[in-house]
């Protein structure tokens, strides 16, 4: 919001200016953050919150004055919405969907995502409010329960690569606010390896890869509540191409990291999933679901 300093993702970005708006109330309280990725620290204060035609008076937000290092910096989003459970929100805030259903802007408690591989579609992403529209998806969507009511968490029946069982019965969250595909460091570094590519200490957490041996890589099976999810190593290897004229890079879209207890040891099935699974939340059923994602879907935007 305010910048403070030489604060890089604050001068980089839009900003929110609370005296250009005639409807902002001062709250004040301090706020503070960790994520996977970063941090933030702010304070509290009170506006309408506007999203498409939807608008709501009253809602208790945060402003982001202080964000370390350079994860905030690089991105190209200009703030955060949290979609999770109220058990995990900061000082008791109410969650911003749950706010809407409780005042009947929506009509049910379930929200949805439709979101695109090729940052060149239109639309890149939907988010969805209220329900779900099948012209995103096609076949059934196919539900699992939610297990810890903080992300949206739940088990997995198991892992497998290329035919082969990798790992059996852990635990996943759907995350949308996470890039990649993330498990427990070991569990990575175990089946980096058996793809046959040399465990280190690779930049940003992530693999590089020949981009020639993407076609010959094994298929990546998850399962969920007794379906199979597959990602083929062109759906989960990202392709770089801002290197020069001509020169591409591949990364696997997979990294490491340790998620504590209670919440962890788990899975984080991040955009490289997401991209080719809509996926639903439905609050009021307490239930995450997956289908298949259509490669050509409506320019729309309401």
């Amino acid at each position: 919001a305010k910048c403070r300093g030489f604060n890089i993702a604050c001068l980089l970005h839009n900003r929110y200016a609370s005296s250009r708006s005639s409807t902002y109330r001062p709250n004040g309280h301090p706020f503070a953050i960790r994520y996977g990725s970063g941090s933030m620290s702010g304070f509290l204060s009170v506006d309408t919150f506007s999203l498409g035609s939807l608008s709501i008076s009253n809602v208790t937000f945060a402003e982001a004055v202080s964000e370390p290092g350079v994860a905030f910096a690089i991105t190209k989003f200009d703030g955060i919405l949290g979609m999770g459970y109220p058990s995990i929100s900061v000082d008791g805030m109410a969650p911003i969907f749950h706010t809407l259903y409780a005042r009947k802007a929506i009509a049910s408690p379930v929200f949805a995502f439709y979101l695109s591989k090729d940052e060149f579609r239109t639309p890149g992403g939907v988010l969805m409010l209220g329900g779900v529209d099948s012209s995103f998806y096609s076949g059934d969507i196919h539900y699992v329960p939610v297990s810890r009511k903080a992300y949206w968490q739940f088990d997995m029946d198991g892992i497998d690569i290329g035919g082969k069982t990798f790992e059996r019965a852990t635990s996943a969250i759907a995350d949308t606010g996470t890039s990649l595909l993330v498990g427990p460091t070991e569990q990575v570094e175990s089946l980096v390896s058996s793809m046959g590519m040399q465990i280190g200490s690779p930049s940003l957490g992530q693999y590089a890869l020949p981009c020639d041996s993407v076609p010959s890589l094994p298929t990546l099976t998850f399962y969920i509540n007794g379906k199979a999810f597959e990602l083929s190593g062109e759906e989960y290897v990202l392709r770089l191409r801002a290197f020069g004229q001509g020169q591409e890079a591949c990364l696997l879209g997979i990294m490491g990291m340790d998620v504590p207890a209670p919440a962890g040891p788990l899975w984080i099935l991040g955009d490289v999933f997401l991209s080719k699974y809509f996926s639903v939340y439905d609050f009021g059923e307490d239930r995450v679901g997956f289908a298949l994602a259509k490669k050509d879907v409506p320019n729309m935007s309401r």
